[in-house]
């Protein structure tokens, strides 16, 4: 959980969306870190 939640908050804050990092967060909440690492890439990709 810890190191999900740093893994994300470098990567929004390399790309500087800060309502992008809210929108991860929302989903790491919901799901698991997996699941929200999956999004982030989604993401990043497009």
């Amino acid at each position: 959980m810890w190191i999900s939640y740093s893994i994300i908050g470098t990567y929004s804050y390399k790309y500087k969306h800060k309502n992008l990092q809210f929108f991860i967060i929302l989903f790491f909440t919901k799901f698991s870190g997996k699941a929200a690492y999956n999004v982030e890439v989604k993401f990043l990709e497009e």
